[in-house]
């Protein structure tokens, strides 16, 4: 009885340990496991997060602006207008102005109208043109003037004096238009009053030759008849003759084969070296009379030069050009001494 009941709680021993060691097992796996789920936990905290690093905005601040110094540049600017003096041609070119000696200015404006013969046509009609030109005058009343300029020169009372408007250059090309500020006057202050033709002549314009026409410098070319090749001559003064200071100078002569009978005399000052000065000192357009176009007719006008023109040589000019290029069509000079 007693060996079975050491039998049964030597069973009874084996049975709890048995037990308790499957309890323990159960622990340390609950705890591997526990330990393990942790250690994850752990490596997952610690493994580091990529997080893109913030944009860094770079701001770039604007240079304080430039200001471009502008360079100064010394421009001789002159205003004053040219001065031109009584009796004495002048050249005068669009916008340009010039003083007039007794007060006031003169500005050619324009060339409104241009209907000349270009100089590679043929033409029945020379053609005129017209010049718009600007005065003022010594007081500074403002007027406006449009002087025609054809075959014969244009005149305008500008002023209280007379303008006499004697060439417009350039001449008209067909295949050339001419630029509106090309154009050049040249024009003189004949004197004081309204406009009056110059001195024209009286001797007899019929088929019977003036007295002395045989002894003249045209007798070459036969009266009343057309002439073969353009000529002027000058009659009066004669080669050497002397002028008194302050004297009026009679000029006269022939010509023939000139667009509508117009010559042109100046008179020049011969310089040290035997050439005639650039301007002249006097210039005067007329009409000489002749028994029909074409043929000899005679001229005469007085002359008065500047005054205050020192003596010595002077040169007396006949010429007429060519009303379609302003060429040079025939010219006689004679020298004399101013004294």
């Amino acid at each position: 009885m007693k060996a079975m009941t050491l039998l049964f709680l030597l069973g009874a021993l084996l049975s709890a340990a048995c037990r308790d060691r499957a309890s323990n097992a159960g622990v340390t796996a609950g705890g591997m496991t526990t330990t393990s789920t942790a250690s994850a936990s752990a490596t997952a905290r610690l493994t580091p997060t990529t997080t893109s690093a913030p944009a860094v905005t770079v701001t770039a601040t604007p240079a304080p602006p430039v200001t471009a110094t502008p360079t100064t540049t010394a421009t001789a600017t002159n205003n004053a207008a040219r001065a031109v003096t009584l009796g004495t041609p002048f050249r005068l070119a669009v916008g340009e102005r010039v003083s007039l000696p007794w007060g006031g200015t003169l500005s050619l404006d324009a060339v409104v109208d241009d209907s000349r013969c270009p100089t590679d046509v043929i033409c029945v009609w020379a053609g005129e043109a017209t010049a718009a030109f600007a005065s003022t005058g010594a007081d500074g009343t403002a007027h406006t003037w449009r002087i025609v300029i054809g075959a014969a020169p244009g005149e305008a009372a500008i002023n209280g004096s007379l303008l006499r408007v004697i060439d417009l250059r350039p001449y008209p090309r067909a295949t050339a238009p001419i630029a509106p500020g090309d154009y050049v006057v040249t024009a003189v202050f004949v004197g004081a009053g309204t406009a009056t033709p110059p001195v024209m002549v009286t001797p007899p314009a019929g088929p019977t030759p003036p007295a002395g026409y045989a002894q003249s410098c045209a007798s070459a070319y036969p009266w009343a008849q057309q002439v073969k090749v353009p000529f002027v001559c000058i009659s009066e003064p004669v080669g050497g003759a002397s002028l008194s200071l302050g004297g009026p100078l009679e000029v006269s002569g022939y010509a023939g084969g000139s667009f509508e009978n117009n010559v042109v005399i100046e008179v020049q000052r011969i310089l040290a070296s035997g050439s005639a000065a650039a301007e002249a000192l006097v210039l005067t357009p007329l009409t000489y009379v002749a028994t029909d176009a074409g043929m000899p007719g005679f001229w005469r006008t007085t002359l008065t030069l500047p005054s205050g023109i020192a003596p010595g040589p002077l040169r007396v000019v006949a010429r007429f050009n060519s009303p379609r290029d302003g060429t040079l069509v025939a010219e006689a000079t004679v020298d004399i001494t101013l004294q």
